[in-house]
């Protein structure tokens, strides 16, 4: 009998062993479940923070791309500007010599004088 008692004391203690050794395991388990949701998290968490620097990294460089061309074309439009200017008074500057030609051919003839003072009053 003590033999016998013996035995299933021994087994009973092996189980009980059995059973703390698989609450370990449990607890071990759920620490690695635990520690491997927190490195997600981490994970994401700095995905997202790196996703929204390169966003706002684009976003600053796009505007100064945008600003660059705005400048570039209000520079050029000047340019324009000033060339269409430059042509516009040369323009102007030879049909004044024209005038002033025609002006001084007419002014020779005595008579062409008398008609332009005429018209001038009237």
């Amino acid at each position: 009998m003590n033999e016998r008692t013996g035995k299933i004391e021994k087994g009973l203690k092996d189980a009980e062993d059995a059973q703390n050794k698989l609450a370990e395991m449990e607890k071990k388990e759920k620490d690695v479940l635990t520690k491997a949701k927190e490195e997600g998290q981490k994970i994401i968490t700095a995905a997202e923070v790196t996703a929204q620097k390169n966003k706002e990294d684009l976003l600053v460089e796009t505007k100064q791309q945008a600003e660059k061309l705005l400048t570039d074309a209000g520079k050029k439009i000047e340019e324009e500007k000033n060339k269409m200017i430059g042509e516009v008074r040369s323009e102007v500057a030879g049909l004044v010599v024209m005038a002033t030609e025609k002006i001084l051919d007419e002014k020779i003839d005595v008579s062409k004088d008398k008609e332009l003072i005429k018209k001038s009053i009237n």
